[in-house]
């Protein structure tokens, strides 16, 4: 779970952190992924002719990350 996302989905942090000590007391693999797209970064999607600009100015557009560190793993969750 990345930072920036942390305030709509943070109620599923316990049941993550659960998930994770099951997996590592199991011995199974846990994959790490992160989504970082910036309105400033070039790149173009699918997901970009949907939403478009709409809300990028007020940072609500939730196709993008808006802050330095929204990409990175909230530390609950951190590997």
């Amino acid at each position: 779970m990345q930072k920036e996302y942390a305030p709509v989905v943070d109620h599923v942090v316990p049941q993550c952190e659960e998930l994770i000590l099951t997996f590592r007391a199991a011995g199974l693999p846990i994959v790490w992924t992160n989504w970082a797209h910036r309105a400033s970064d070039g790149w173009y999607s699918a997901a970009d002719r949907v939403l478009g600009p709409r809300g990028v100015a007020a940072r609500t557009n939730v196709n993008f990350i808006y802050t330095d560190d929204g990409a990175e793993t909230i530390s609950e969750l951190a590997p």
